[in-house]
């Protein structure tokens, strides 16, 4: 797992179709290379994990930090109204190069992952 984070000093995600453009230019580049278990995309930065995990409970608090952290922000109130954050892909069963399974695996069902999230 890892974690890009820059800061950007003015925000990169502007308009809508700056961040449909990232998540494309990640699929193509990073995916084949990179599995990807969750995203969060924000006005002047986006988080995608990439630290050593050493146990479990890192790796839980990992994924919940990156979709709690439009809330963190305050761009929204709650996390799971934010728009571009891969919590979506995480609960919806529409097709995703996200490890979705995974996750939910990780959780040990959907309903358990969204109970640990809130």
């Amino acid at each position: 797992m890892f974690t890009i984070a820059p800061t950007i000093k003015k925000n990169y995600f502007y308009q809508r179709k700056t961040y449909f453009s990232f998540l494309k230019r990640f699929k193509e580049l990073l995916s084949p290379f990179a599995d990807t278990y969750c995203w969060n995309l924000l006005l002047n930065h986006f988080h995608i994990r990439r630290v050593r995990i050493e146990n479990d409970t890192q790796f839980t608090m990992a994924i919940i930090y990156i979709h709690a952290n439009a809330a963190k922000h305050a761009l929204v109130k709650d996390f799971s109204t934010y728009k571009w954050s891969s919590w979506h892909s995480i609960i919806s069963n529409k097709p995703t190069s996200l490890l979705r399974d995974d996750v939910i695996e990780w959780f040990g069902s959907k309903e358990q992952c969204i109970k640990t999230h809130k």
